[in-house]
């Protein structure tokens, strides 16, 4: 016998979309599915919309809290033994929760499944996959890589019995997925199952389109860690002694602490890895020793020549020494070398007002900004 699937949708102002995101939980090809949709005090016509599916789904109305706090009241009345969010302007492929479910009876250890997905704009149209990172399982190689990079491109699917241990968190308003998979990584294992099951849709009003915010939030989340716990979180990893390093000085750069990031590429650049000097290059750049950065990307590039981000951020190191000429040349090589990368095709079109330089090492699959 099947067992009970609680699709959770927080709604917050959505009458345009809610309805496809309920259509595409009710037609999964598995049962049973319960299908709660918590209305976190819309103010427009969402609730007209979401009780014309009053028979099929269970509706509950709070005061606006957010996503953290709209999730938690849908754990709360979730009788499933697995848990699946979907927001209220997204769709679910037809085979979302079976193929997870599959997955999981194959693979018992694992308590939490992440997955790819389609970006799809406005008219629901599709415009790109996007891939997550297929990270080490292992929890805590897992939970050391998250501290630097979110890998998952999309909501993941839990057992239920996460939440016995984990809730979203109600005080945030950005990056609460963020803080609460760190949260879980602690306790459970993820695990990656490469399919596209899940459609995202991009829109003028969404909130993650909001790019600077939710960085913002990501970098204080690790940063309030503090810095003897990530090194604790580092070390307890099997990675080799060279790439806990490595990792370790990413997310000394990525919370901004550029000092502590200097000083652990500075010990291992004899490595001769490219990663370490892109990111020795961006910590001189940001502290604005743009000929130290210049050295350093191009002992990148004499590395691995292929990799379009140390281009371009040399590109934007030539640009602040006035060197135009070749601040152009690394500028269309990087658009060469991936041609969907979006801070080099912008840079190319509007190189006369500055370049913007990549923060960090480029995922494979790319995402765009807007639309």
């Amino acid at each position: 016998m099947n067992k009970r699937v609680s699709v959770i949708i927080p709604a917050y102002n959505c009458e345009k979309f809610v309805a496809e995101a309920i259509e595409s939980a009710l037609r999964q090809d598995y049962a049973p599915v319960e299908v709660i949709v918590v209305d976190d005090g819309s103010t427009d016509g969402t609730k007209e919309e979401i009780l014309k599916y009053k028979s099929s789904v269970n509706y509950i109305y709070q005061e606006n809290q957010g996503l953290g706090g709209a999730r938690s009241t849908g754990i709360e009345h979730a009788k499933g033994e697995y848990v699946a969010f979907l927001d209220a302007d997204d769709i679910l492929h037809d085979g979302f929760i079976g193929r997870q479910i599959a997955f999981l009876d194959k693979n018992p250890e694992i308590d939490i499944v992440y997955f790819d997905y389609m970006i799809i704009d406005s008219l629901g149209n599709d415009i790109k996959v996007l891939k997550s990172e297929n990270v080490d399982n292992e929890k805590n190689n897992f939970l050391a890589y998250l501290l630097f990079r979110h890998p998952m491109q999309a909501h993941c699917f839990f057992r239920k019995k996460c939440f016995d241990v984990i809730r979203y968190p109600k005080h945030l308003r950005r990056s609460e997925d963020y803080w609460t998979h760190i949260q879980m990584a602690r306790h459970f294992r993820f695990g990656y199952l490469e399919e596209v099951l899940y459609k995202y849709r991009r829109h003028e009003n969404n909130m993650t389109n909001k790019m600077k915010e939710h960085e913002e939030s990501e970098i204080a989340t690790v940063r309030q860690m503090g810095t003897e716990e990530i090194r604790t979180i580092v070390n307890n990893s099997s990675f080799s002694d060279l790439d806990k390093k490595i990792l370790l000085g990413k997310i000394f750069y990525k919370i901004r602490s550029y000092d502590e990031a200097a000083e652990v590429f500075t010990s291992i650049q004899s490595s001769n890895m490219w990663q370490i000097h892109f990111y020795m290059g961006n910590c001189s750049y940001i502290q604005g020793d743009y000929p130290d950065a210049i050295a350093h990307y191009k002992k990148a590039l004499e590395i691995n020549g292929a990799r379009a981000e140390t281009h371009n951020n040399l590109a934007a190191a030539y640009f602040k020494e006035q060197d135009i000429a070749k601040a152009n040349h690394h500028t269309l090589t990087a658009c060469r070398i991936k041609p969907d990368y979006m801070d080099a095709r912008l840079n190319a079109e509007i190189f006369t007002t500055g370049l913007k330089m990549t923060f960090r090492e480029l995922r494979d699959s790319l995402s765009y900004y807007n639309l």
